[in-house]
Parts: structure tokens; sequence; C-alpha cells
């Protein structure tokens, strides 16, 4: 019976934390750019 060496639980790298803000970035960027896109079409008439 072979016991793993590596424990399960998995170590945060600084290359995994960039990997998973970069997604979450690109994820909310086209949310910004709709809302940011309908605050223009509401306050156009003010502006």
């Amino acid at each position: 019976m072979n016991r793993p060496v590596k424990a399960a639980a998995p170590k945060w790298t600084s290359a995994d934390v960039g990997l998973y803000v970069a997604i979450g970035f690109f994820g909310l960027l086209p949310v910004a750019l709709v809302c940011s896109l309908m605050l223009a079409q509401i306050l156009r008439p003010w502006l």
C-alpha cells in the first residue's frame, strides 16, 4: 500500500492567486461595462 507523499490540502501559490484574480477581474469587466453604458444612456439628457 503506497501512501501519498503530499497532503491532500492544496497549497496556494502566487500563480494560482493571480489566475483567480484575473478570472474574477475579467468576469466583472463586462458587467461594469454594461452598467456604465446603461448609466450613460440614463444620464445623457443631463450631460
